[in-house]
């Protein structure tokens, strides 16, 4: 349960996130870097990017995109 829960609220946190800096961030894809992230997932039909790849697994473009949005919003 605790898996469930701490996936939830990083989803959560990742979304907020993503509204508080939409200027900076304006739903670009971390994987393709095209702005195709609808929430969660990417809509391109060539890029594999979802938040969470299998449960409390994230996509490995995510944690790199997140410390570039972070140097960006310095």
């Amino acid at each position: 349960m605790a898996s469930l829960i701490s996936h939830i609220l990083f989803t959560m946190q990742f979304l907020q996130m993503c509204e508080d800096f939409k200027d900076v961030v304006e739903d670009e894809c971390p994987a393709c870097q095209l702005k195709t992230r609808s929430e969660a997932i990417c809509l391109n039909d060539h890029c594999d990017w979802m938040l969470f790849v299998s449960p409390d697994e994230l996509h490995p473009a995510t944690l790199p995109w997140m410390e570039r949005i972070s140097e960006r919003v310095k």
